[in-house]
This record gives structure tokens, sequence and C-alpha cells, in this order.
């Protein structure tokens, strides 16, 4: 039992994401007293991996932060505007006016949004898709459109082009891809994804660049012009810039640097996950961005977190990937497995085992996040494989354990042993 006259930890969350949602679930039960705040610009946490569904015309479910936390979270509609390290405060802005809010304890949540910057004219006449409401808005105008090119060469453009092109009829839709798409899968895998994009008219433009956009049209690498009605831009992801604004240690394109347990390298109170963070694989990659990896630094830290307060060792971050799931409208599914690394392999689903499983882990995702915040029971699990940054557990092991703790008691938990 907590001692009643025990001060609360206070648990700031940035974000409420994938990755900060599932810290918030494993944190909301711990035995130790706490305080948990979020902070988010949103008002609900939205399925973000099924936003290419809302422009199709449908409406997957959401939940609103204020009805499914308990009375441990606190919730705070606001933009994130600079970390005060040091002194372990973050200043935010609110419809009320800006505020600064104190913490033991920071998880830097802040996912990403689409790269706008990346071509001239993309912030003018494209359409990019962060929220609910901007794939609200796409789903008004797509009804009226004839023409729609949608940029970009992942997974998340392809779901876009192929959902709006077999969702309406009436559409021309042509993707535009610097790349070969899926240019590591296997080629029947790869044919299979060509078999589909014919079906259902889409116009595939690989290998070109985009250089320029206006409203009605673009301009490719070749100096073709591409008419259109709409552009949807699914190109690239930025991150906030707020984190190396506030002297953390960042990457090239802003995501926090970790140590193998999540922390930020720079300051040993804070902890990073999601798209935001940069967290290195056993190949000596970073982590993809997506809920495939926003989840398992949530859960993880979350957990760690919840040992660290009740003194319990802590095990460095583990994680293998296992497949990339691709929806290619509501008939069809590509499922690509992979090695640890993300690396494809030769083994996949398509057709309707493919769209079959990709729903199964949409659904799975969301109702694991849902399950966990209004229950406490933890399911959410995730295969494990070698720690992050390719650490040796040994070596690791010998570091003398990670320091975490409030403000005014700092205290060193010992790391456990593989």
């Amino acid at each position: 039992m907590a001692d009643k006259d025990e001060r609360k930890t206070k648990i700031l969350v940035l974000g409420g994401g994938y990755g900060g949602m599932m810290a918030i679930s494993r944190l909301r039960n711990c035995r130790k007293p706490i305080e948990i705040t979020l902070v988010d610009a949103k008002s609900s946490f939205e399925q973000r991996i099924r936003l290419h569904e809302v422009m199709a015309g449908r409406n997957p479910a959401s939940l609103r932060y204020e009805q499914v936390f308990s009375d441990k979270v606190k919730f705070i509609q606001a933009r994130v505007v600079a970390l005060q390290t040091p002194e372990r405060r973050v200043e935010i802005a609110t419809p009320d006016g800006d505020k600064v809010l104190d913490y033991d304890i920071l998880i830097y949540a802040l996912g990403s949004t689409m790269d706008e910057a990346a071509i001239p004219g993309v912030a003018e006449y494209v359409h990019c898709v962060n929220t609910y409401q901007q794939a609200l808005e796409i789903a008004v105008e797509i009804v009226r459109a004839g023409r729609v090119t949608v940029i970009g060469g992942g997974l998340g453009a392809l779901e876009i082009s192929t959902e709006l092109a077999e969702a309406y009829s009436q559409l021309q839709v042509s993707l535009v891809s610097r790349s070969v798409i899926a240019d590591d899968y296997p080629e029947e895998a790869r044919n299979y994804l060509y078999s589909r994009f014919q079906k259902l008219g889409i116009d595939l433009y690989e290998q070109q660049s985009i250089e320029e956009v206006s409203e009605e049209r673009c301009r490719l690498g070749n100096n073709e012009w591409l008419e259109h009605d709409l552009c949807l831009w699914a190109g690239g992801f930025s991150v906030s810039p707020v984190a190396g604004q506030s002297g953390l240690e960042v990457d090239e394109i802003g995501r926090v640097v970790t140590d193998p347990f999540l922390r930020s390298v720079s300051s040993e109170a804070v902890y990073a996950v999601g798209d935001s963070a940069r967290v290195v694989g056993a190949d000596d990659q970073p982590h993809r961005m997506g809920c495939v990896t926003a989840m398992p630094h949530g859960a993880y830290v979350g957990g760690a977190i919840k040992r660290q307060l009740l003194g319990k060792p802590v095990k460095p971050f583990r994680f293998r990937y296992v497949m990339r799931c691709l929806s290619l409208g509501r008939a069809a599914g590509l499922v690509q497995f992979t090695d640890s690394a993300d690396r494809p392999n030769n083994f996949f689903l398509i057709r309707t085992g493919g769209r079959w499983l990709k729903e199964f882990i949409c659904r799975l995702t969301f109702y694991s996040v849902k399950w966990e915040l209004s229950t406490g029971w933890p399911i959410y699990t995730w295969l494990k494989g070698a720690t992050s940054g390719g650490h040796d557990l040994a070596q690791v092991n010998t570091a003398g354990g990670i320091m975490m703790g409030r403000s005014d008691k700092v205290q060193s938990i010992g790391v456990e042993k593989a």
C-alpha cells in the first residue's frame, strides 16, 4: 500500500497517439501515487491508420480522452510550445492563454505530420491527411472531383489510392512515386499489387519526382504536367521541432535520440516514444514510423516507469518486426512478412487472406488501447528481438543501473539481468 503522505509523482504525457495512449494505459493502475496529465491538441484518440477509410466515406471509431480516462489521468487540450528540461517544465498554449506545467517524468509522444514543406506548392494546393477532421474535409471534396492525384510511394499512399479508386467509380486516381513501389517485396507480391492497381484503373507513375504543384496540376520530373481536381500528399513525414529547439539531442529530422531504455540521451527524466523518437534497432537502423513501433514503445515505457517507481529492475527495450500490412480497398489486401529487421522474406498473404489479417490487426490495435484504458488489464504485447540499438544485454547490465525519479528525489534502479 502507498503511504498516504507520499507525494504523487507527476507524469506528463505529450501527445495522445498510439504511443502516448499505450504508456498511459500501462501507468494508470500503478500502485504508487502518481498524477498523469495528457496534453494533446486534439480532443480524441483517432485511428490514424484508418484515415484513408474516412476519406472514402467511412466512420471508424474514436475515443474521447475525457470519457475513457480514470480520475488518475487529467487531460488538457493544448499545443506544446517548448520544453524547459533543466527545470522540468513544459510551456503550452491553450484557448485560455499560455501555461507552464511541471513534471517529474516526461513522455514525449508528439508523433509526426505530413511534410508539407518538401515541394513548392504543397502547403498551398495539396491536402495533407494528419487528422480525422482533415480526412472528413477531403471526403466532402472527393464526391465532386473527377481526377485525384496522390503523391507518395509508401504504404499510406498505396492505401489511399486503392481505397479511393474502389469507393468512387467516377474517380480517376493517379499515384506518383519517386521510387518503384514495394521495391523490396518479392516479385510475386509486387505483381499482385500491380494487378490490383490495374483492376481499379489507377494510373501509376513510378520513379517520377514532383517538381511543382499548382491548384489544378502538378509538374513531374520529366516536365510532364498531370492535371487534377484534388491533390493529396502522402510523400513523407516530419516531426515537431519542439524537442530540438528546447535543447534535446535530435536526429536530422528532429526525432529525440534515445538510449536502450527509450530515455532521451540529453535528459534522464524524458522518455520518447513513437514517431517522434529515434529508436535504433538491431540492424543499427531507426525504427520506422507507425503504430507498429509506437505501441510497443509506449507499452514498454509505461511499464518501465511503473517498475522503477516500485523499485523493481528494468530490462532494456526489445523489439522485432513481423510483417507489413497493407489494405488495397475493402475487397483485398497484401500482408508481407519480414525478418526481425523489417526486411521482406518470401512469405506473403494476398486477396481475402491479406484483407482479413490487415483488418484484424487494425481492430486489435484500437481495442487493445480501449480495453487497457477501460479495465487496467494489459492485453497488448509484441515480439521481442534484440535490444534497442543492438546492444547486448550483458553489456547494458554493466552500466550500473538506470536513473530516474522526481526532481527532488532521484534514485538509481538496477537493471534486470537477462
